[in-house]
């Protein structure tokens, strides 16, 4: 909207942002919460500390404050929220990954690979794909039952947007073995990760640190919300 446009690119102009907030990536912020209602909202403070030098001023406490900043980059949710599950997670740990890489870019798919195993996954095997833009999470058709729920856990350890894991796999070309950390490879069935254009990376692991979990609120403990 033009009122909305005018409005970012006047206040853009009066404080230093980063190079990259340019205005239309402000105009997709907002537009994308432009649904946002008050029961969806929750606020935390930044830890704190006073500032030696004036004992009036504060000054953020770290590390509390770097956790706090890398856990929003991340995405992590301030506050969980528990409930029933329509289908149980698999963990990591259960599921193994074979990487393909569809890019230009060499090396993409060991260093992909490397990421994952850090996070648990049971990376068995590295290797090319055909070239592709879209970067997709693959099951057997014959394991069409579970495996869904095996590929949601690579999926949700992706960047940005969440993928749909779709059936059927590509043809790897010149597949090798990649040793995974896992003390005992699980038996599930093996998802297949090709990595196109679009890459948006593996997402960090982090969590919101444990000083902070007692201050969060929302509209329920805060009527201003």
């Amino acid at each position: 909207p033009a009122k909305l446009t005018g409005f970012l690119d006047a206040a853009s102009k009066t404080v230093k942002l980063d190079d990259e907030l340019t205005l239309p990536r402000m105009l997709e912020i907002a537009d994308s919460v432009k649904g946002l209602t008050a029961k969806e909202l929750k606020g935390i403070t930044v830890p704190v500390e006073a500032y030696p030098a004036d004992r009036n001023r504060v000054q953020f406490k770290q590390p509390d404050a770097r956790n706090f900043f890398e856990a929003v980059r991340s995405d992590v949710d301030v506050r969980p929220t528990a409930g029933p599950s329509s289908a149980p997670k698999v963990a990591n740990e259960k599921v193994r990954v074979q990487v393909l890489n569809g890019t230009t870019e060499t090396g993409k798919a060991v260093q992909v690979a490397d990421e994952l195993a850090e996070q648990g996954f049971a990376v068995t095997q590295v290797g090319n794909a055909p070239a592709t833009a879209v970067t997709a999470i693959r099951y057997a058709r014959k394991d069409a039952a579970n495996g869904p729920a095996y590929a949601d856990a690579v999926a949700a350890r992706l960047s940005k947007d969440k993928r749909t894991p779709v059936a059927g796999k590509v043809t790897p070309v010149n597949p090798k073995p990649y040793a995974t950390k896992a003390a005992q490879p699980p038996d599930g069935p093996v998802i297949q990760l090709v990595i196109g254009a679009d890459w948006p990376g593996v997402r960090v692991v982090s969590a919101i640190p444990g000083s902070l979990k007692d201050k969060v609120v929302d509209s329920t403990t805060n009527p201003c919300l």
